[in-house]
């Protein structure tokens, strides 16, 4: 089950550590 953050990953090849 995908969270958030994997959604994300996927459509913006970005790292979330901001949002960590």
């Amino acid at each position: 089950m995908p969270t958030c953050q994997d959604l994300l990953s996927q459509r913006t090849n970005l790292p979330l550590s901001t949002n960590n």
